[in-house]
């Protein structure tokens, strides 16, 4: 094995045995090597999926919120309707000493200044992961190099249960009301269907845009009842 300090020694040994014109062209080959070395970095780094994911300060998401509440004791269907509003406004460094972008949740229909109309949270981009600062710890939201069938635990940062998260497709064309994304990446964070119970959470992720799209169902059928939750969003407006 060639460690660092072995290659150091080969290349002194390299430099010695030179002439001066050789010297030249020897590091004139190295930065060319380099140069190259930094353009292949930057392609590979397209080809990570990081544009699925953009950060920005200043920039925000508003979201259409849709809502169906199943209600087993009325046997009824409540169905209600909001908006999210998503803006990154700074970054701070955490207690671990990284860098992390602040994010301000809040209803654009509501005064903004209005108790409960506001929620502050956190989110980090490295080159591995997109990683939530939630209530109940830090929660990987996506991973890189991004590829068909990829998994991980969406908990891996935090004391929770495992959680597999696993990217089901991806520049793949997705259709939300009225808009069509033509690139973007689905991830299932979760799936368990069966006769009785519906447990899924998904989001949608359009290249250079983030998310558009999320469905978070959990529904329990017994006894000819239901009861549980559908809430769903879709990216209505944006800007930066």
């Amino acid at each position: 094995m060639i460690t660092p300090f072995r290659m150091v020694d080969y290349f002194v040994a390299l430099w010695k045995r030179l002439s001066g014109l050789n010297r030249y062209l020897f590091i004139g080959s190295i930065l060319l090597w380099w140069g190259c070395k930094s353009t292949t970095d930057d392609i590979d780094s397209e080809s990570l999926g990081w544009h699925f994911f953009p950060v920005s300060i200043g920039s925000q998401r508003v979201y259409e919120v849709d809502s169906i509440i199943y209600d087993e004791f009325t046997n009824s269907v409540d169905t209600f309707r909001s908006k999210v509003r998503m803006r990154i406004t700074g970054i701070f460094t955490d207690s671990a000493g990284q860098q992390v972008h602040r994010v301000e949740y809040d209803n654009p229909d509501l005064p903004f200044d209005q108790p409960g109309n506001r929620r502050i949270a956190a989110i980090r981009k490295n080159k591995d992961h997109v990683i939530d600062y939630t209530d109940s710890g830090r929660v990987v939201r996506l991973v890189f190099p991004m590829f068909n069938g990829r998994e991980w635990n969406a908990n891996m940062f935090n004391n929770l249960e495992a959680s597999r998260a696993r990217i089901a497709d991806i520049d793949k064309p997705f259709q939300a009301s009225d808009t069509l994304w033509p690139q973007t990446v689905t991830v299932q964070y979760f799936q368990f269907i069966n006769p009785v119970t519906q447990f899924e959470f998904k989001e949608v992720f359009a290249r250079n845009m983030g998310m558009v799209f999320s469905e978070n169902v959990y529904i329990l059928r017994l006894g000819g009842k239901t009861s549980g939750s559908r809430v769903i969003m879709r990216l209505i407006d944006h800007s930066g």
